[in-house]
């Protein structure tokens, strides 16, 4: 009980509860907390219940000298892993696309070899140099197909890759920390 003066009298008013310290996490429940934060799909107040915390409780442990550190070394942490996922697809990306360009280049080469001989067979009239062509051809025509789904996915990785550079250009830092319902 707390005794408080007033200018009438005194009285007695109960003390309040004490708040448990949320700044007092063990490492696995700061763990814990880190990674409800980075998920967007977890609301605010499921990331509070997660360590046992109250949202009210939550925000002023975010608020504390210990974890904006905290928050910043992660928030650096990810650039950096951001910007090696770039660097890395981004170097997958080029190296598929030289190897397909390459070999669109020698599958080129190796149609025209392949029409240039199915015409002479054909002006020839040999049916098995005619049936061996087609074959060939078929089989470049398929390769070709592979090769431009293989160019495709590279080209994708490159946007992604665009879109993870773009990320790092402009973080945004408070979209782990959305107190909406629903985590919107």
């Amino acid at each position: 009980m707390i005794t408080t003066p007033t200018a009438y009298a005194s009285r007695t008013v109960p003390a309040p509860e004490p708040a448990p310290n949320p700044v007092n996490l063990t490492e696995d429940r700061l763990d814990t907390l880190l990674t409800a934060l980075l998920d967007p799909q977890i609301p605010f107040e499921a990331v509070a219940a997660a360590v046992g915390l109250t949202v009210d409780q939550l925000i002023t442990l975010l608020d504390t000298p210990a974890m904006h550190d905290r928050l910043a070394r992660l928030e650096r942490t990810l650039t950096q892993r951001s910007r090696l996922i770039t660097v890395a697809s981004q170097t997958a990306a080029v190296g598929a696309l030289s190897t397909v360009i390459d070999e669109l280049g020698s599958a080129g080469e190796q149609r025209a070899r392949v029409e240039s001989a199915l015409a002479e067979a054909q002006a020839e009239d040999d049916e098995e140099a005619i049936d061996e062509a087609a074959t060939a051809l078929m089989a470049l025509d398929h390769r070709t197909r592979e090769l431009t789904e293989v160019a495709r996915s590279a080209r994708a990785l490159l946007s992604f890759a665009r879109t993870l550079k773009v990320t790092v250009k402009q973080p945004n830092p408070e979209s782990a920390l959305r107190i909406a319902p629903g985590g919107e």
